[in-house]
């Protein structure tokens, strides 16, 4: 035990660790110190790809792979102390049926169709995000899109 007894690790949701921050605290223990010691302890197992800590993804822009889509998905106020990527092709055992929750393109990316009076019969190939429909359907609609939009029209659909 390497800070004694106690429950450190609050939760475990979504491949995501979270620490017992009270405890951290009242230990007098750095997180940041606490949540690395935790991501080196859980990537010494086999189907773990990469982990990432809040504290890496707070301070690091990672521009690409799987780090790059770990941080996407990142809230500050959310989301765990201790993020984990497991390898391609491996799940974790849940009791539900089915789970999409890894950073790979093969389980995130997945048809998107548009059907209705204003939609053009067209077929889009290139890829799109999922910021991009909100923005899309008030193109349709021909209104503003909301402020905090971050995606753009796919104009294949639109107008």
């Amino acid at each position: 035990m390497l800070y004694g007894e106690g429950e450190w690790i609050r939760d475990y949701q979504n491949q995501q660790i979270f620490l017992n921050r009270t405890l951290i605290e009242d230990a007098d223990l750095n997180l940041a110190d606490v949540q690395k010691k935790v991501a080196d302890f859980i990537l010494s197992y086999d189907g773990v790809a990469a982990v990432l800590t809040a504290d890496d993804l707070v301070s690091t822009d990672y521009t690409s792979g799987i780090f790059k889509n770990m941080q996407n998905s990142f809230h500050q106020k959310r989301s765990g102390d201790v993020l984990i990527a497991l390898k391609p092709g491996w799940i974790r055992d849940v009791y539900y049926t089915a789970d999409h929750n890894s950073c790979y393109t093969y389980d995130t990316h997945v048809p998107l169709m548009f059907y209705g009076w204003k939609v053009r019969k067209t077929r889009v190939s290139r890829p799109v995000n999922i910021t991009d429909v909100v923005p899309s359907i008030c193109d349709m609609m021909n209104i503003p899109p909301p402020g905090s939009v971050s995606g753009i029209p796919i104009e294949e659909i639109s107008r």
